[in-house]
């Protein structure tokens, strides 16, 4: 009998706490993409950064072999 009594408790909720809880998971997994977009967006620009000096350089070797 216990076990009918914690199915009950599953599938008491009603479609509002439903709906209010995939909201809050839903808002916590854009608040980690935020982050993450953030963290890769730095990352470009840093490998962006990289490559311009990497092409500076190339071009200054080119220079003195020439």
């Amino acid at each position: 009998m216990e076990e009918k009594t914690n199915m009950k408790k599953v599938f008491s909720r009603n479609e509002y706490k439903i709906l209010e809880q995939g909201l809050e998971a839903m808002s916590i997994a854009c608040e980690s993409l935020k982050k993450e977009n953030s963290l890769l967006s730095t990352k470009v620009e840093e490998l962006e950064a990289g490559v311009s000096h990497l092409k500076h350089r190339l071009i200054i070797d080119r220079g003195e072999r020439e």
